[in-house]
């Protein structure tokens, strides 16, 4: 699950990178090492290079050019190709050598080998045929919007690896992890201008990294809570058996209603039902508990849930043998105190 979360995290930041949210910039070192790189190249006189004589006798050697080594401008132009294009090649192989390295070591060496070929293949396919030069399509307005076509798609993979974590009470969580993945991409893209200085830029930029950060270790906690300590506090699917049952024992009889894809469900499971006050309550009040998981079609809970009034989950109730036909409803939020109060009054 923490591969398939992180992944789609790294998939959501650099379809962002493709939409034009924030940009993927090679240090500027980079391009100065490649420019200085072409002038040493060019520079640079060879000993094959065919020169005249002078009247003195001497001989004069030609401005050299990139043919005169044409081994290490190949060299040159290739590396410099691979760095400087981090912008355009970053968003597909990010996610590729991510993958890449988790694996065997031969599937790691295979999957570079092919990246190397691949990015390789359309020069030795200009070289071998030059004339092709002249029917590729000028760029334009097209090319960026097949970059940012792409990145749509790639928003949807990110979606698409969600959905495979196994337990769906996670994905709601990684979705809000997805966004703010996005808002500190936003943050990191469009907040800095270009008449603010390198000093302020990067203040800001540290400044949405600790905020993501943040946010993510809050949403982690909480994520946690809900997913792992609400399965083993006692709760038990809803039915009206067990409700009747419930009240026939003399219990109290707890109703939270629920589903995988409710954020405020979560969030209210983490931080009250799953709390020790509130679980040290329920044992003291020796209350059944059940949940009514609207995830799916659920219409004995559905239709209970109409009849008390509730219309939008997260709702909560607390049916007493006292008073079976009119209990204590809560809906949409709640907190602590108030839902122990209620148990203690019931």
């Amino acid at each position: 699950p923490a591969f398939l979360i992180v992944m789609a995290f790294l998939v959501v930041a650099l379809a962002l990178s493709m939409l034009g949210v924030w940009t993927i910039n090679p240090p500027q070192a980079l391009y100065t090492l490649d420019a200085a790189a072409q002038r040493a190249l060019a520079a640079s006189p060879s000993p094959t290079t065919r020169g005249s004589t002078a009247s003195d006798g001497t001989l004069e050697y030609a401005p050299a050019s990139y043919s005169a080594h044409p081994h290490a401008a190949s060299f040159t132009n290739g590396l410099m190709a691979t760095l400087l294009a981090t912008p355009c090649s970053a968003p597909y192989l990010g996610p590729l050598l991510a993958w890449a390295l988790l694996q065997p070591s031969w599937v790691t060496a295979l999957a570079l080998a092919w990246v190397g070929v691949g990015m390789s293949a359309p020069y030795l396919l200009l070289a071998a045929f030059p004339q092709l030069l002249a029917r590729l399509p000028r760029a334009g307005r097209w090319t960026d919007l097949l970059k940012q076509a792409f990145g749509i798609v790639m928003l949807g993979v990110a979606v698409y690896l969600i959905t495979l974590l196994p337990n769906p009470a996670l994905w709601p969580w990684a979705l809000l992890g997805a966004v703010a993945v996005g808002l500190v991409c936003w943050a990191w893209g469009q907040i800095p201008s270009l008449n603010m200085s390198l000093a302020r830029v990067w203040s800001i930029r540290s400044a949405a990294l600790v905020c993501g950060a943040l946010l993510g270790l809050a949403l982690y906690t909480l994520g946690a809570r809900a997913t792992s300590q609400n399965s083993t506090n006692g709760w038990e699917p809803f039915s009206i058996a067990a409700l009747d049952r419930g009240l026939a024992e003399g219990r109290p009889v707890v109703i939270d209603w629920t589903a995988s894809w409710c954020i405020n469900c979560h969030t209210l499971e983490a931080l009250v039902l799953s709390t020790d006050e509130v679980q040290q309550q329920f044992a003291a009040s020796n209350a059944l508990l059940l949940k009514a998981d609207l995830s799916t079609d659920n219409p004995p809970a559905s239709a209970l849930y109409a009849k008390l009034g509730g219309q939008a989950i997260p709702g909560l109730a607390i049916f007493s043998p006292q008073h079976p036909t009119s209990p204590t409803l809560f809906r949409d939020s709640y907190t602590r105190d108030a839902l122990i109060n209620a148990l203690k009054n019931r």
